[in-house]
């Protein structure tokens, strides 16, 4: 089955996007995160801190905004097993994120700002974080390769 266009254009739209915040995730999870586990307590929530500050660019927004959006539009458009799976997925990475990263990202920043004790600081934080960061990593990852299933099996 050969797709419209804009149907082909949303499926590598969701598969690129995705790809990215997959491996973005995935990156963090298999080296920076280990990286980190050797800092001190003060520097790994300096050094955080400062991530947190800096992701938030249009070029990672949109990215982040564009997975989700158009794993959701795809399934829309056709809605098999494969691209519902995928917006399932993308949403539950973005869930994850907004409900779990996101809030652990703020109170970093603002016990930080407060200048609680770095120790307590980390200890309510890193292992949640981890924990949030893994789950979205696979979510994302299952949300690609739900995509590329799809395209996989219209194409050929």
């Amino acid at each position: 089955m050969n797709l419209p266009i804009i149907t082909s254009a949303v499926a590598l739209c969701a598969t690129v996007t995705g790809g990215l915040l997959s491996g973005l995730y995935f990156a963090f999870e298999v080296s920076t995160r280990k990286s980190f586990a050797r800092l001190p307590d003060d520097q790994y929530v300096e050094v955080f801190a400062g991530i947190n500050q800096a992701i938030l660019n249009p070029r990672f927004l949109t990215v982040f905004a564009l997975a989700p959006l158009s794993s959701v539009l795809l399934a829309i458009l056709v809605p098999t097993r494969w691209t519902i799976l995928a917006a399932t997925a993308s949403l539950v990475a973005l869930g994850i994120t907004v409900a779990g990263n996101v809030p652990l990202n703020n109170y970093l920043d603002n016990a930080f700002t407060s200048q609680n004790a770095v120790s307590e600081i980390r200890a309510n934080f890193e292992s949640r974080w981890n924990s949030l960061n893994a789950a979205r990593c696979v979510a994302q990852t299952v949300a690609v390769g739900a995509t590329l299933l799809f395209a996989l099996n219209t194409r050929g």
